[in-house]
This record gives C-alpha cells, sequence and structure tokens, in this order.
C-alpha cells in the first residue's frame, strides 16, 4: 500500500511539473490592436517652366507631410492634400498655415483641425 500512495505522489508532482512547463512555454501576452498608421495622399503639380508642369502623386505618413509642408518656402508647388488612412475613404485636407512655435496644421474642409506637427525654423 505505501508503495502505491508513493506512486501516486510521484506521478502528481509529475504532473504538476509538466502543468508548470506548459505554462511557462506557452506564456502569451494578449493580443495588442494593431497600430493603424495615417497615410496622406499628396497630388502635387510642379512647374517645370513656363509652359510645362509635372503631376505627380505620393502617399506619405504624417512626419513625411509636415516635412513636405515645412519644406514649402523652400521649393514653392501647388498640391492637394486627402487622408487616406480609411480604406475606400478620401478626406479633404487644408494646410492651415504656419502657426507660432513652428506648429504646422491640417484641417478638413469645415475648419476642424485634425493633424498637426512641428517644422523648423529656416
Amino acid at each position: 500500500m505505501e508503495r502505491t500512495e508513493m506512486e501516486l505522489r510521484e506521478l502528481q508532482e509529475h504532473f504538476e511539473e509538466i502543468e508548470r512547463r506548459e505554462d511557462e512555454e506557452f506564456d502569451y501576452e494578449p493580443a495588442k490592436a494593431p497600430t493603424i498608421e495615417v497615410l496622406f495622399l499628396v497630388q502635387r503639380i510642379m512647374d517645370i517652366d513656363t509652359d510645362e508642369e509635372l503631376r505627380t502623386s505620393s502617399l506619405m505618413t504624417l512626419s513625411e507631410l509636415v516635412h513636405y509642408i515645412d519644406m514649402q518656402d523652400i521649393v514653392s508647388e501647388s498640391y492637394d492634400i486627402w487622408e487616406v488612412t480609411e480604406f475606400g475613404k478620401m478626406i479633404h485636407l487644408n494646410y492651415v498655415g504656419w502657426q507660432p512655435g513652428c506648429l504646422i496644421e491640417f484641417a478638413t474642409d469645415d475648419g476642424t483641425v485634425v493633424h498637426s506637427g512641428y517644422g523648423e525654423d529656416h
């Protein structure tokens, strides 16, 4: 009888060890929501010379868009900005203008500021 109790204890310890190892091996962190990157479609018209212009479009992140607008005092071109983050939805944005502290803001057509970033004083 004693041997059976000892065997049961050993089996119990063995199974507890297996469960402990499984917990360590399969210790998953909770799933995190995916980070959605805000994207902008920037349609640009660049004057090459008086009779010719180059039309191009670029997808930009917010930091790229802020840098692009920040550099407009050096290179001037016509542009149109659309937020295209959500599938099938385009939101037209306007550059609000240079704000104090080098703040660059973008607003919807109704004037609601929806994105911003900081440029550099050139």
